[in-house]
């Protein structure tokens, strides 16, 4: 083997081994690992809450979010709901919903900091207008405060189960990402929630920058910061259609991407290893690497191999090498033809939504880079 094809080898197999070790070597390391988290019933089960709902320009969907807080279980829980939205409040609204109406756009941060100073609960609720909570969300949410280690409970996130409807291969990454949170509570504590479905210790919340892109990172972070858990509660479950289509999903995962190189422009990794060192290990492969190092993987695997290509077109390991990248981008392509034309991909999905959640966290951070994320996220279309 020649110094050239040493060099392009190791640059292939450092691109191909580093995206293992990352999406599937973490997964397999904390299944291995000590389970560190012991359950505690030190503290009682709160019994009161507030539900905080933002929304701009939901229209109906703030409506048909209402109805669903309404019938949610909250018999043996005192639940207040502060609504903060630029929509007129309604002639009739019960007693414990409160409605904070906005004229002014300054971003979901802002909304967020004004609505805090409303509430006078021990535990507070965070809920995206577009989602809808399962009737035993705040119960299962409540439980898990029990164990004074823990400072913020993140719900599952999931998706209509419409199959016929929005971009399919949605739903795997979802399935992925709820394996991994189960893994990390497991381990230590879940590393970021969802603005979906995320509640704290109100006295624990810190007022989020007013340009914040990723308040639900922000906010699991300033937790972690105190010396404090994030639990799972996967029964307490916060359900979205899945986007319409790819452009849809497209902008959610760019302004996300976005928003992720922010936090690590203010954040960076040493400084959270030298406050939580096993928080900082999680965050170091669940989102460090992930927006990083990843996509600068993928490019290099596909430059050594290319240089391979070039120095020993006819060696066995190129051969093996490029088959297997040729074969994996055809089945991402195929996806893509598939999903855009709304044809049901199974395990198709998978290697589609890779290339493509990469090729969003690339436009993202050039999004960031160059200023062109606005505070102000557009809504997204949900099927």
């Amino acid at each position: 083997m020649t110094v050239a094809e040493t060099i392009y080898l190791g640059i292939t197999s450092t691109g191909i081994l580093g995206l293992f070790l990352i999406y599937l070597g973490y997964p397999l390391m904390v299944l291995l690992l000590p389970k560190r988290n012991r359950p505690s019933t030190g503290q009682p089960t709160p019994t009161a809450a507030t539900l905080i709902i933002p929304a701009w320009r939901e229209g109906k969907g703030l409506d048909q979010k209402l109805e669903n807080t309404l019938a949610l279980n909250t018999s043996e829980i005192e639940v207040q709901v502060i609504v903060i939205t630029d929509q007129s409040k309604p002639s009739e609204l019960p007693a414990h919903i409160q409605w904070i109406t906005e004229t002014e756009r300054l971003g979901k941060a802002a909304s967020l900091n004004r609505a805090m100073q409303q509430v006078n609960t021990p535990i507070v609720i965070f809920s995206d207008a577009n989602t809808h909570l399962n009737p035993a969300a705040i119960l299962q949410i409540l439980r898990s405060f029990t164990d004074p280690s823990i400072g913020a409970v993140a719900g599952e996130k999931g998706l209509m189960t419409d199959r016929d409807s929005g971009v399919r291969s949605e739903r795997i990454y979802w399935n992925y990402e709820s394996a991994l949170k189960k893994l990390d509570a497991r381990f230590n504590s879940v590393v970021g929630g969802a603005g979906e479905l995320l509640a704290i210790r109100s006295d624990y919340f810190v007022p989020l920058p007013p340009d914040s892109l990723l308040d639900d990172l922000v906010i699991s972070w300033e937790i972690v910061k105190q010396g404090h858990r994030i639990a799972y509660a996967p029964d307490a479950r916060a359900l979205e259609t899945p986007s319409r289509n790819l452009r849809e999903e497209a902008t959610r995962k760019i302004r996300i991407a976005a928003g992720g190189y922010q936090f690590l422009d203010r954040h960076p990794l040493y400084a959270i290893f030298a406050i939580s060192p096993s928080y900082a290990f999680q965050f170091l492969f669940r989102k460090w690497a992930r927006w990083r190092l990843a996509p600068v993987l993928m490019i290099l695997a596909l430059i050594g191999n290319t240089g391979l290509l070039y120095v020993a077109p006819t060696s066995h390991v190129t051969e093996f090498i490029t088959s297997a990248q040729v074969s994996f981008y055809a089945l991402a392509a195929l996806g893509f033809i598939l999903e855009a034309g709304r044809v049901k991909l199974g395990w198709l999905a998978a290697p589609f939504y890779f290339v493509f959640m990469h090729v969003c966290q690339i436009r993202g951070w050039l999004r960031y880079r160059f200023g062109h994320q606005s505070v102000l996220w557009e809504r997204t279309t949900r099927s």
